[in-house]
């Protein structure tokens, strides 16, 4: 275990070291202006003891390269407009891709700067209170990707700089319209060096101004300046020296622009109109006329005059039009028209004139106070609301009536009949009829003289109609090969309503999971464009909610579909399911033989049938051809007959367009065509004896013209006797096993039978004979334990006295004697010598005298080797007297040849010696098997007979080893030891001679016929070897067992023909496993049960994988389905053992999940309904489909919103009815939704907009019954003398009523059918008739037509009757709204001349009181008690003002939205709307954030409402936001309100996926067994999961020989065989990606270190623990720790339970 440690104290201010790992990181933000680079060490140390530190640290730099950053200085004072800086930026792309929008996206703090969208140029924008320093985030974007830059502004004042202008500011002149080039000023500065240049530069550039850079003069450009629109310009000129701007000066020029008369004066408030009485006097005021002038000084000075002279008319200097003459009598009725002139006093005076009419009338004539009247009314004010009081004078009559002659076509007006209020009584729609001409009528009541003066009612818009798109949906096209900024379409919408109500903008609606990311949409035009670049792979199609929302407030909006598919372009090459394949094929395969399949696919929908695939390097030899259409690659016909080991396909994948390539790895598992060959059938080879065991001996080495397997070779040793005593490795090279002696017979000469085996069960053989070569390793061995003789004394000298005889079984000359006397007594040597070589003991000297004397003395036998071995034996030798007779055998060597069969106790011989006395034989004691050792011979020790004591043998031949030559050993001699091989005929099995032979000479056992192995694996043939003896033939046998090797001769089979398996359609890939797939093979051996599966068909667009997982071969999804597209595949499998396949087909099934949505057919459903309609009629079906199936796609419909009560939806057939009677005229139009709900919850929604149709269901109601009518009885014929009035609720022709009078009075009154005046059509006589009572009908035009009667009395007037009169014609009360029921609001008061009367007088309101807001005590028309009462009428109006009453209302409670974060700076994310009712003085709304708006992501426009992105967002640091906005109104104090909204950050792929440590490091022991997990990556990605998993990983650095993989799993994976010495180190680069778009990935470093297999098994230390308890059980706690310890530095210890003893002690 390495620790890692920063040595230097300094750096760990700003990094930190991962001890474990080595990796270093970041611990405090870095400043490139402060340090750039740092550089420090780091050491390393283990965990031992003592610990060990690594010789030399590591150095470490780090450098930082400066971030994208500009500065520069301000200098104060400054002004607004001024520039700051122009950022610029760059594009690679172009046309509409490289268009770049800038913006400040932080620090702007207190707005002081702003940034020109387009150009890039900062400028100030507010100079107060600014601080030192500014730090900026600028941000430019090209509608897809952005950059953000950090500006740096300084600011402060320049109070080094010597530079000063000799002025503080500078003023200039110039004149407005002059396009003449002209100098305004010449800016001077001091405090330069003589001859110093200085440098001038407007710091607030105009088009209109421009400085001489060294001059200083400004001039104007020649630009005309208008000084209506901008008559000052401040201009900031800044002077420098040599351009440097550290050392300068700023100055402020003034310029004025001086007003030329270019405007004329302009004539207010038309148009004019004026009435005059023909009485009136001279010098009466007749109209006010008033012009201005947009000029100035006197050019705006005004005086009027008359264009002609005029006779009675006259006009002052300030436009007041007078009577200069009284009019003559023939001037009643006549119209003058006087046309007066404004002029101004501009040198070059303009002017402007205006017609004035003017009406001369009779004094009788009513007159009304004004020429004409006008008046603006909200399109949806309350009916019954009086808009207008018009009023005239000066008629003789007691009063004046008034109606509404002409231009009410549709009744909405009225006009009361007695006061002259105008009210609206039927709704009025702007849209229909924006504007009213009425003609008022004011009707003298006694002479009908009258007058007429035309009112106009203009409509003001209110917003009560929604903008309506053009087309219920739209529909476009567009290539995805389309540039960012494509127009697609462009959607239109119309609102009836007018001005700010009518103007419309576009905007997309975010919606979760929607696509309006990817577009933009003009807010004024309605274009929709790209915004992002489309991928018809990723979405081939959108649907936008575009919203079109009007101007109005509060604001309506409607929203349409817009939906736009993606048409798909060959923009994606296609892609192989795997970069490698791997596969083998044997060399023996047929022609055509399937091999592999490559899988491709291309995300280009119109490819997907349009790949080829092709071979296009690696097949130089054609050996292999592919299938164009599906991949398949097989043998080809022109494949060579030998195929070598590897081949490595380059195959590519086109779709006409792209080309993708993948490597194709085919391992040929070579044929068995060759056995393995020794280069000689028999070596020799010559071994010294005694070597030490593990002694190279030989290498027979094989070889074998196969490849791979089948020609790797294995050596056995086969027969036993060698297999004991040698052994041989895989190279064939032959080893000792133990140290062998040359002096053993059976060893002199070892054959080895060799035999080599390749891996597909051939064989060869070789004999090896090793030869053992001598080492003097035995000492001489004398035949006899020892030696006596006796010799007369008498003998001559040199006469032989007994022969010595020593053998060694050395050979060569280890085994030449040199034989010596060695004795203690000199007279031995004196006496006796020994021949050196023969051993022959001789006399040396004369024995005379030496009688009976015995000499003993030793012989020693030396060999000749280096270093000589020797022995002794103890020599006796007697000498006797001459006479003493001495026994002699009768000759001196006996030989003897017997057979090796002889029977024991055969005698031999007679031995005889001859013998003067009685002789006794023995064979003296041999220290050799040679020499009677092992006492196999004896003599009678009387008669010297020779007899065999012990069997003789004289082979010694071991037999029945299991070779394929079989050998027998004969050590007979000539025929006897000549050996013929045959078959036993008595075999185990009969088929044995069928089907295998012997060679009668060789002892080859070979085949007669194909074996079988499947059939019977093993044969055991019985051989007998027979020898050619004459006389008797020696049979001798052995057994022979032969094992038939594997071959592939079997094909693969199926478990089954057709698996069976399913899966869920939102199942997300890779998932589980569909179907598990199993083959048999009749093959034993393991490569030949070998078998790869492939899907070979119905997989066209690879959605499905078939992999080796866990030793099984499953299916399974890698790609997304879609069961809707399709919900069946049939899979074709492929299995290849590499000769033979099978095929096999897997049915998948793909199960429903609800991830369809219903489809409702309409989004908006609208009906007609009569009112009369009985509960549950019919009214319309709604339907709705569903993709899904079965519970799935069940739908039931439900009803949803207010209003919805009154219907009842059948949940199964959507058919919609009434739940009970509807009523029009309480509720015209019913609008709901109604919701289509799946099995899963998943739903759609339809608006269902029901209207209510009119039934003629109710007559018209007078507004009084009866009417009580006065009339003076000199009242003039034709006069007005009442006005019915009568209304129906129903609409169109029900509501059109037409007057009659069922009792006329004998025709003394009519009544008009449209209007309800009643006239007077016969003149008045009181005394005849005082009281008229008539009957008056308003009846419908409904079908059938309704109708009603009222009463109307009418009492005529004596002329001298006198009614009350009221001490004012108009009243007027200000009264706030909040007042108090009860409350006083003013008091009126009538008289009348009849005195009796006055005590009489009653008050009533008799109009005006329709919402029965007033009351008067007791009345507030004066009345008086007589008989007919009379009357007189006053108008009182009452205005309302305003209380702060109402707080502002949202639209709604909460507002939701979903924006990208990465949209752009000051983006609209929504706009909310609060309403307030209060009036002008208190409706002004004012909207602000007051919470969840941390770090001021957002900010909202005070006044429209409108939220928009203030700062750059980021999702994975916050990914929603919840801001509480206010609305307050501007009353004192003011009230409010407040709403939700609820912003989701919708992701993009802005992060790459990280490991969880950028280092890792490991140790693995060698030779794990291939596909061993050795380290599981984990990865975090802070994107969305659309952004982030699936991941996929890729090695791509430092994997040589591919020896690691990462499976998707993130799992690093070993594949290759690890072997220590051949690597012992690995540095992988690991990387990872994404899923999302564009795809993001990020690397990590990966340590591997291969070490050795562990070698030591843990030791564990005793433990012995002893529990006392006092109690029947233990309670349980911790008895003691397990100690182990491992040699192997690497092993990691675990601790598993196994059998525990306890003994508990009480």
């Amino acid at each position: 275990m390495l620790i890692y440690q920063i040595v230097e104290p300094f750096a760990h201010n700003y990094f930190a070291i991962d001890s474990s790992t080595g990796a270093i990181r970041i611990t405090t933000a870095l400043d490139y202006e402060q340090r750039s680079v740092f550089r420090f060490t780091v050491q390393v140390h283990d965990l031992g003891m003592p610990r060990l530190f690594a010789e030399t640290a590591a150095n470490v730099t780090i450098e930082f390269l400066a971030k994208n950053c500009t500065e520069t200085t301000v200098i104060v004072p400054t002004y607004k407009g001024v520039e700051v800086l122009k950022v610029n930026a760059t594009d690679s792309d172009s046309g509409p891709n490289s268009k770049l929008l800038f913006s400040i996206s932080e620090g702007n703090i207190g707005d002081k700067f702003k940034m020109d969208p387009i150009t890039g140029i900062i400028s100030i924008q507010n100079v107060t209170q600014l601080r030192s320093r500014y730090e900026l985030k600028v941000r430019v974007s090209d509608g897809r990707f952005a950059t953000v830059a950090t500006v740096k502004i300084n600011v402060k004042e320049n109070k080094e700089s010597k530079l000063k202008f000799t002025s503080e500011s500078y003023k200039a002149y110039v004149q407005e319209n002059s396009s003449e080039k002209k100098t305004l000023a010449v800016i001077a500065a001091v405090g330069n060096q003589v001859n110093e240049p200085l440098f001038y530069k407007i710091l607030n550039p105009d088009s209109k101004f421009e400085i001489s850079r060294t001059s200083g003069v400004i001039s104007t450009t020649g630009i005309p300046f208008d000084r209506e629109v901008q008559d000052t310009f401040d201009i900031v000129v800044e002077v420098t020296r040599e351009d440097n701007t550290e050392d300068g000066a700023h100055v402020l020029v003034t310029v004025t622009v001086e007003d030329v008369n270019d405007n004329k004066p302009t004539f207010v408030n038309l148009p004019y109109h004026a009435l005059v009485q023909m009485d009136a006097e001279e010098g009466q005021v007749i109209r006010q006329v008033t012009a201005v002038d947009k000029d100035i000084g006197p050019n705006a000075d005004i005086h009027y005059h008359l264009k002609e002279h005029q006779e009675h008319f006259q006009i002052s200097p300030s436009g007041e039009i007078s009577l200069k003459k009284k009019f003559e009598k023939e001037s009643l009725n006549t119209d003058f028209v006087i046309v007066v002139m404004a002029k101004d006093n501009g040198e070059t005076s303009l002017s402007a004139e205006v017609e004035v009419p003017i009406t001369v009338v009779n004094k009788a004539m009513p007159v009304f106070e004004k020429a004409f009247y006008s008046i603006e009314i909200p399109e949806n004010i309350q009916l019954h609301t009086p808009v207008l009081h018009v009023q005239a004078n000066d008629s003789e009559g007691p009063r004046i009536v008034y109606t509404i002659s002409e231009g009410d076509p549709f009744k909405q007006f009225s006009i009361d009949f007695n006061t002259g209020v105008i009210h609206v009584i039927q709704p009025l729609y702007f849209e229909t009829h924006p504007a009213y001409k009425l003609n008022v009528r004011a009707t003298d009541s006694l002479t009908g003289a009258h007058s007429e003066v035309f009112v106009d009612i203009i409509l003001e818009d209110v917003n009560n109609n929604a903008p309506v798109f053009l087309s219920k949906a739209y529909y476009a096209n567009i290539s995805e090969a389309s540039v960012i900024g494509t127009s697609i379409l462009q959607v239109d919408a119309k609102d009836s309503d007018t001005g700010n109500n009518q103007e419309i903008f576009f905007q997309l609606v975010e919606e979760k999971g929607k696509s309006s990311d990817y577009f933009t949409i003009d807010r004024d035009t309605g274009i929709i464009s790209t915004a992002q670049v489309l991928d018809h792979e990723d979405i081939h199609q959108h649907k936008l909610r575009v919203r079109v929302v009007d101007g109005g407030v509060p604001a309506l909006s409607s929203d349409v579909i817009v939906t736009i598919d993606v048409t798909d372009l060959n923009d994606n090459a296609p892609i192989f399911t795997e970069h490698t394949y791997k596969t083998t094929v044997s060399e023996l395969a047929p022609r055509g033989h399937f091999i592999t399949q490559v899988q491709a696919s291309d995300a280009d929908s119109s490819d997907s049938d349009n790949l080829e695939f092709s071979i296009i390097s690696g097949n130089e030899d054609l050996n292999f051809a592919i299938d164009k259409h599906t991949g398949a690659i097989v043998i080809s016909n022109h494949r060579r007959p030998h195929m070598q080991p590897v081949y490595n396909l380059n195959v590519s994948v086109s779709d006409g367009v792209f080309r993708s390539s993948a490597l194709v790895m085919i391992t040929v598992i070579g044929a068995n065509f060759h056995n393995p060959t020794f280069s000689q059938v028999e070596y020799v080879v010559e071994l010294v004896e005694n070597s030490p065991v593990g002694t190279l001996v030989a290498e027979a080495k094989a070889t074998d013209d196969d490849e791979g397997i089948y020609g790797q070779i294995t050596y056995q040793i086969v027969n036993d006797f060698a297999k004991d005593k040698f052994n041989v490795n895989e190279n064939g090279e032959i080893f000792t096993l133990e140290s062998l002696d040359r002096e053993n017979t059976a060893e002199k000469v070892i054959p080895i039978s060799l035999i080599a085996i390749d891996g597909g069960g051939k064989v060869g053989f070789c004999i090896v004979n090793v030869i053992l070569t001598d080492v003097n390793d035995n000492a001489p061995q004398f035949r006899a334990a020892e030696y006596k003789a006796t010799i007369a004394s008498d003998v001559p000298r040199g006469t032989s006295v007994v022969k010595i005889a020593a053998s060694d079984m050395d050979e060569g000359s280890n085994a030449d004697i040199e034989y010596s006397i060695e004795a203690d007594i000199e007279n031995v040597e004196e006496n006796f010598e020994i021949h050196p070589t023969s051993g022959v003991i001789v006399t040396k000297e004369s024995l005379i005298g030496l009688e009976n004397e015995l000499y003993a003395f030793f012989v020693r036998a030396k060999d000749t080797g280096n270093p000589p071995k020797h022995s002794v034996v103890q020599v006796y030798i007697r000498i006797v007297a001459p006479e003493i007779p001495i026994p002699k055998f009768t000759e001196a060597h006996y030989r003897y040849t017997i057979v090796e069969d002889l029977s024991i106790g055969t005698e031999i011989d007679v031995i005889q010696a001859e013998s003067e006395q009685p002789v006794v034989y023995s064979l003296v004691k041999g220290n050799t098997p040679e020499s009677n050792e092992d006492e196999v011979f004896v003599v009678d020790r009387d008669s010297g007979t020779l007899k065999l004591q012990k069997s003789l043998d004289h082979e010694m031949t071991k037999c029945g080893t299991q070779v394929i030559q079989v050998k027998a050993n004969d050590q007979d001699s000539g025929t006897n030891g000549h050996v013929v091989y045959s078959l036993d005929p008595k075999q185990n099995l009969q088929e044995i001679s069928e089907l295998f032979a012997v060679n009668s000479e060789t002892g080859w056992v070979t085949t007669l016929k194909e074996l079988d192995r499947e059939k019977k694996e093993k044969y055991t043939i019985n051989v007998l070897a027979t020898d050619q003896g004459d006389k008797v033939q020696h049979v001798t046998g052995t057994r022979v067992e032969v094992t038939v090797a594997d071959v592939n001769d079997n094909p693969p089979r199926f478990t089954a023909e057709i698996y069976k398996g399913t899966v869920s359609e939102d199942d997300p890939p890779p998932s589980g496993v569909i179907a598990i797939l199993s083959t048999t093979d009749e093959d034993s051996e393991y490569i030949n049960k070998q078998v790869n599966y492939f899907i070979t068909g119905g997989d066209p667009l690879g959605q499905f994988a078939i992999e080796h997982i866990q030793n099984e071969w499953k299916v399974s999804v890698r790609k997304p389905l879609d069961r809707e597209e399709k919900d069946n595949y049939l899979l074709n499998i492929t299995a290849s053992d590499g000769i033979f396949t099978a095929k096999a087909t897997v049915e998948v099934k793909v199960l429903d999940a609800n991830d369809n949505n219903p489809v409702c057919e309409k989004a908006l459903y609208s009906e007609s309904v009569p009112e009369d309609s009985p509960a549950g009629r019919l009214i319309l079906q709604v339907s709705a489909t569903d993709a899904d199936i079965r519970s799935n796609a069940q739908i039931s419909y439900e009803l949803q919103g207010v209003g919805s009560e009154l219907f009842i939806i059948d949940s199964d057939t959507g058919e919609l009815k009434t739940l009970q009677p509807l009523d029009r005229e309480e509720q015209g139009e019913h609008r709901f939704k109604m919701r289509a709900v799946d099995g899963g919850g998943r739903y759609c929604e339809a608006d269902i907009y029901i209207t209510v149709e009119d039934v003629n269901d109710n007559p018209p109601q007078f507004s009084s019954d009866p009417y009580t009518i006065t009339v003076f009885e000199n009242t003039e014929m034709g006069t007005y003398v009442a006005k019915l009035l009568a209304t129906d609720v129903d609409i169109g022709l029900n509501s059109e009523i037409l007057y009659s009078l069922l009792d006329s009075a004998d025709g003394f009154f009519s009544i008009d059918e449209h209007t309800g005046v009643i006239s007077l059509e016969r003149p008045l006589d009181r005394e005849v008739q005082s009281t008229y009572e008539l009957k008056a009908r308003a009846s419908d035009q409904g079908s059938p037509h309704l109708s009603s009667l009222c009463q109307v009395v009418i009492s005529v007037l004596d002329i001298n009757d006198n009614p009350p009169v009221f001490e004012h014609r108009e009243y007027t009360a200000t009264v706030s709204e909040d007042v108090a029921v009860g409350t006083q609001l003013l008091r009126v008061q009538a008289a009348s001349r009849d005195a009796e009367a006055n005590g009489e007088i009653s008050y009533s309101i008799i109009s005006g009181n329709e919402h029965g807001m007033f009351s008067v005590d007791p009345h507030t028309e004066a009345t008086d008690g007589g008989s007919p009462p009379l009357s007189d009428m006053a108008t009182v109006n009452i205005n309302l003002t305003d209380v702060n009453d109402n707080k502002p209302a949202f639209s709604q409670d909460v507002y939701t939205a979903v924006i990208s974060e990465d949209t752009e700076l000051g983006k609209t994310v929504l706009a909310v709307i609060a309403e307030d009712f209060d009036g002008p003085s208190f409706d002004h709304v004012r909207y602000s954030i007051v919470d969840g708006n941390q770090g001021s992501p957002f900010t909202i426009d005070p006044v429209r409402g409108e939220l928009k992105v203030a700062r750059q967002l980021d999702r994975e640091r916050t990914s929603g936001y919840t801001l509480m906005v206010v609305a307050s109104d501007n009353g004192v104090p003011p009230l409010s309100s407040s709403a939700k909204i609820n912003i989701d950050i919708s992701d993009v792929n802005d992060n790459p996926p990280l490991f969880s440590q950028a280092n890792y490091s490991l140790i693995i022991q060698e030779n794990r067994p291939t596909g061993t997990s050795v380290l599981q990556l984990t990865v975090t990605d802070r994107d969305a999961s659309h952004n982030g998993p699936p991941f996929t990983f890729a090695i791509v650095d430092g994997n040589e020989g591919d020896a690691f993989r990462i499976n998707q799993q993130g799992a690093l994976v070993a594949v290759g065989v690890l072997n220590r010495k051949s690597k012992e180190h690995y540095l992988l680069q690991a990387q990872v990606s994404d899923s999302g778009k564009p795809q993001l990935f990020s690397t990590a470093f990966i340590s591997v270190r291969i070490i050795e297999e562990s070698v030591f098994p843990p030791a564990i230390l005793p433990l012995d623990i002893f529990v006392t308890t006092t109690s029947d059980e233990y309670p349980g706690g911790v008895l003691g720790k397990i100690h182990a310890t491992d040699q192997d530095i690497y092993d990691t210890l675990t601790y598993s339970p196994c059998t525990l003893f306890f003994l508990i002690l009480r």
